[in-house]
Parts: structure tokens; C-alpha cells; sequence
């Protein structure tokens, strides 16, 4: 069947089942798609996800989602780089770790890693809490080309600005990138779907400011111009990243491709998540007394305890001074851990290498138990960052 009768037969069912207008059909297939009118039901997984571990909460509507970003987020703060994209190539060597947390509420902080580990642990819900509120409009682009994009090709096409190349759902994600890499880049592309960001941030009850727009403007146009080389950036650092291309190729420890887009299957439950929208992006300090505070509060209104706590290197940041530290122990204690709960954080190599750094890597992913942490600051803390990613 035609993947757009389909996806319209999908959403007339949705809509008769709760009374809604059924939607109109097209009158030819436009080049850029709008934003689904319908979600999905939870009870009915895509093609290729796995079985939920228990069944889900409802959906959110746009309306709650809209609400809870508002509800939860504070003031947005500054820092040194664009991050548009991750610069951790150690994300992986974690996996096997992660798969034992699945379920509950993921936190996590900036820009895609964290639709892989959507990925391997398929939360209920996933907030991504960051202090810029750049990556807020980075996150509400990347959903609403989740939602339109039905494949990886497609998803990565329209995040680089180019026509979506013909190929199988097999094909390996080296091959995805080289085709859309492939492709001329089309700027008129980027209007276009800054244009549908800010209409579906609209419908969220999140008009993007002047400098939210600006922002939104810089990133289509830095994904268009590099396209799949696109790599991290810092102000002031001479330091080399890896491009995007080879991030999405990442492999995890039994050699396995096992990014966000490694498989049509991976890319399936994460664009769920978003098309019900569970991913849910928030402007956030990690030591501030208004986002996090209020986060451990719906969370627990919720009853929904976090598994796994993705906090890259912001602790290293947080260390000093001692108040800033201490703010940070009180909001990771309010929230709701559930009895496995893990801390992910990230060491960059600065000129002392890690014990478990490992060749080729200047990064090293390491997971913590909530509890030791918090039984480690109980009796004592630590004199140093360095001696927090010691785990002892």
C-alpha cells in the first residue's frame, strides 16, 4: 500500500474513535508534508518496535505538552558552543549497561545522543533539561522532522535540507548518509521547514521569540551548508570532533551499529515517542531551584521514577563553587530514582586520561547508581571533579 494512503487511513480510524473531523485527503502530494494530524494510539506499536515491558500511559496532546514545557522550564542561560550535535564518541560503551534500565522517565541533556538512548531504553517519558534554550528550538526541530520524516533517509534529507534519496530499509547507515550527502542541498528547503517549526511550536503554545528564530535560522542553515559532516564546535578550542556521519555509525561493544539511525527499526521507536509526544524538551538549570525542582515534582505526581539520568560532563561545571554543588545533590535527591537508577556522565580527556578511557577515545561514558552517589555525598563528597568520575 501507498505509505501516504496508509498513514491517512491510520488517521481517519484515530479520528472517528474520538469523534473528530475525519481528515481530508490531499489533492496531490505536496513536497513538503505538514505535521500529522492525528497520534498514533499507544496501544498499537510501529512496525519493528519491540513490546512495551508494561503498557503505557496515554499519549500527551499537544495541549499537555505545550503546558508542561512551559509549567517546568526557567530563564535560559549561556555556553561557549553551538552544540548542535554531540562531540562524545565513548556514547556506545555504555549500552550494554542501559539495556538493564529500560522503562520509567529518562532524563538527559543536549542535542541527538540522547534519541540513541531513547533508543535502548524505551522510556514512557524522556525530558531532555538543558540551560540554553537553544536546545529547546533544536528539539522542537528535530520533532517536527521526526513526524514528518517516515524513514531514516527521509529524516536526515529534510535536517540537511535535501531531497530524500531512494534506498532500502536495510541499508546500512553509512550508505543512508553517503546518499543524503550525496543530494543539493536545497536552501529554499530551509525556509520551508522553518516556517513548520514555528507553526507547530505555535500549536504547542510556544511562540518562538526573535531570538529563537534566529537561532532556529543558524542551525537549518549550519545542517544545510555541512550537511553530514557537520561536527561540534567550541568557541576558543582548536580541538578536532567527529562529524556526524561517523557518530550515527557508531558501534557499540559486540561491534553492532547501534546509534538512532543505525536501523529503520531504532529510528521507528524514537519517531514514536515524539509522534506521542513523550519527548519532552525543557529550558533548565541542573543546579537551578526552579526547573529540576519542579521536574522531581511532576515526576512524582506522575509516579513515574527515573531510570537513567544522562548528565554528559555539566556536573564538571556545577563543582564550584560549593553552593552550586550542593544545589545539584538536593535536586538529584527530590527526584524520584526508582531502585536501579543510574547516573550517565561523561570525562573529557583534558590532559589526564581516565583508568577506563579507552584507545581512540577521548571521551569516556561511565554509569553511577543514584544511591551510591548520594550515599558518597552523605559522607563527605568529593575534593575534587575528578574524584566524582572515579565513581568510588
Amino acid at each position: 500500500m501507498n505509505p501516504r494512503l496508509a498513514s491517512l487511513l491510520l488517521a481517519v480510524l484515530l479520528a472517528c474513535s474520538r469523534g473528530e473531523p475525519t481528515p481530508t485527503p490531499p489533492a496531490s502530494a505536496a513536497p513538503d508534508p505538514a505535521p500529522p494530524s492525528a497520534v498514533p494510539s499507544a496501544a498499537s506499536p510501529p512496525p519493528g518496535a519491540s513490546a512495551d515491558p508494561a503498557p503505557r500511559s496515554p499519549a500527551l496532546t499537544d495541549a499537555e505538552l505545550g503546558a508542561l514545557i512551559r509549567k517546568i522550564s526557567e530563564e535560559g542561560g549561556k555556553f561557549p558552543s553551538d552544540n548542535y550535535i554531540s562531540n562524545e564518541t565513548s556514547f556506545l560503551h555504555v549500552a550494554a549497561d542501559l539495556e538493564k534500565h529500560k522503562g520509567g522517565a529518562y532524563l538527559g541533556v543536549g542535542p541527538e545522543q540522547n534519541f540513541t538512548y531513547l533508543a535502548i531504553l524505551e522510556p514512557e517519558l524522556a525530558f531532555v533539561l538543558d540551560i540554553r534554550r537553544d536546545n529547546l528550538v533544536l528539539h522542537l526541530l528535530y520533532k517536527v522532522l521526526f513526524e514528518e520524516s517516515e524513514t531514516r533517509g527521509a529524516f536526515l534529507a529534510a535536517l540537511t535540507s535535501r531531497p530524500a534519496p531512494s534506498l532500502p530499509g536495510s541499508a546500512p547507515v553509512e550508505r543512508v548518509c553517503e546518499a543524503v550527502q550525496r543530494e543539493r542541498h536545497d536552501p529554499s528547503r530551509e525556509a520551508r521547514t522553518r516556517q513548520r517549526v514555528i507553526s507547530r511550536a505555535q500549536a504547542l503554545g510556544l511562540p518562538l521569540s526573535t531570538d529563537d528564530r534566529k537561532h532556529l535560522t543558524e542551525a537549518l542553515a549550519a545542517f544545510g551548508k555541512k550537511g553530514m559532516d557537520i561536527h561540534y564546535t567550541m568557541e576558543g578550542s582548536a580541538r578536532k570532533y567527529p562529524p556526524l556521519s561517523e557518530l550515527l555509525a557508531t558501534r557499540d561493544d559486540q561491534g553492532k551499529p547501534r546509534s538512532f539511525l543505525a536501523d529503520e527499526e531504532s529510528y521507528r521507536k524514537v519517531r514514536w515517542m515524539q509522534l506521542e509526544n513523550r519527548v519532552i524538551p525543557l529550558v533548565g538549570d541542573l543546579a537551578g531551584t526552579g526547573a529540576l525542582p519542579r521536574l522531581a515534582d511532576e515526576l512524582k505526581r506522575r509516579n513515574t521514577p527515573v531510570r537513567v539520568f544522562y548528565v554528559s560532563n555539566v556536573e564538571q561545571y556545577l563543582f564550584t563553587p560549593a553552593k552550586t554543588w550542593a544545589q545539584w545533590i538536593r535536586n538529584v535527591r527530590a527526584l524520584p530514582w526508582a531502585d536501579d537508577g543510574l547516573l550517565l556522565r561523561v570525562y573529557f580527556d583534558q590532559g589526564r586520561a581516565h583508568p577506563r578511557q579507552r584507545p581512540g577515545h577521548r571521551t569516556t561514558s561511565l554509569t553511577q547508581p543514584t544511591s551510591a552517589f548520594l550515599t558518597r555525598a552523605d559522607k563527605g563528597g568529593w575534593k575534587s571533579w575528578w574524584e566524582v568520575t572515579q565513581l568510588g
